[in-house]
């Protein structure tokens, strides 16, 4: 199989046409028997076809064979379908967010954003947490997705997060807010609630070291781009 750097999803598409049609091949296959299962088979399908996503070609060739149809991914993302079904949804996202910016616009393209929105106050732990994560990867390389998060009201279900009971779901609520203030300051005003919490995290003794590097990172992110919020930093004594 001919690997090829993904600095262009769209690019690299054409590419895997070009340099091994049998994969656009199996990728089509793949998502057509998706189509036939009915809603409560689709766990174990889409937690294979999640691992194969990780996998850069195969990622754009799903990806270009319809992966991201808003219709294939309301499904996979319904209450009806199987809980395994929703979490490989999410790691779809989330890895596809994480791979290459240059497939943020087929995420937006697929029109989850209130589903997403939803899972933040899910009642499973495991599905709040990928929740978190996917967002937290969909604002890793650039601020496409903030006029979103903004437009859907996620911010204050994120910082909510921060205090959630679960722990993996406060570390990836903190790696969220933390990158949905590296890039502009657009969302400050919005993120200003979340430093008490934040604050906190840094001094809990139940949380890990990898919460405590988010929380204190978002912290940092918080006065990167201006210095509307060092005076409510200082004052929460997280300086």
């Amino acid at each position: 199989m001919v690997l090829f750097p993904l600095n262009s999803p769209k690019k690299a598409m054409e590419k895997a046409h070009l340099l091994d049609g049998s994969v656009g091949v199996l990728a089509g296959i793949v998502l057509g028997c998706l189509e036939q299962l009915e809603s409560k088979d689709l766990g174990r399908a889409v937690a294979f076809l999640a691992k194969m996503i990780g996998h850069g070609p195969l990622a754009v060739q799903f990806v270009g064979k319809g992966l991201l149809d808003p219709n294939r991914m309301r499904r996979l993302l319904d209450s009806s379908s199987p809980k395994e079904a929703t979490l490989g949804a999410l790691m779809i996202i989330s890895d596809l967010a994480l791979m290459d910016k240059g497939f943020y616009e087929f995420i937006d393209g697929a029109s989850i954003l209130d589903v997403l929105r939803g899972f933040l106050s899910h009642e499973d732990r495991n599905v709040r947490a990928k929740a978190c994560n996917a967002l937290g990867n969909m604002c890793r390389h650039s601020a496409y997705f903030y006029d979103s998060l903004a437009r859907y009201n996620m911010i204050g279900l994120l910082i909510d997060r921060c205090a959630d009971p679960d722990k993996r779901t406060r570390k990836f609520a903190c790696f969220a807010i933390g990158n949905a203030a590296y890039h502009n300051d657009m969302l400050y005003e919005e993120l200003k609630r979340s430093i008490p919490q934040l604050s906190k995290l840094l001094l809990s003794a139940e949380d890990q070291d990898k919460t405590k590097a988010n929380a204190a990172g978002a912290l940092s992110n918080l006065v990167r781009n201006s210095n509307k919020l060092c005076e409510e930093i200082i004052s929460k004594g997280a300086s």
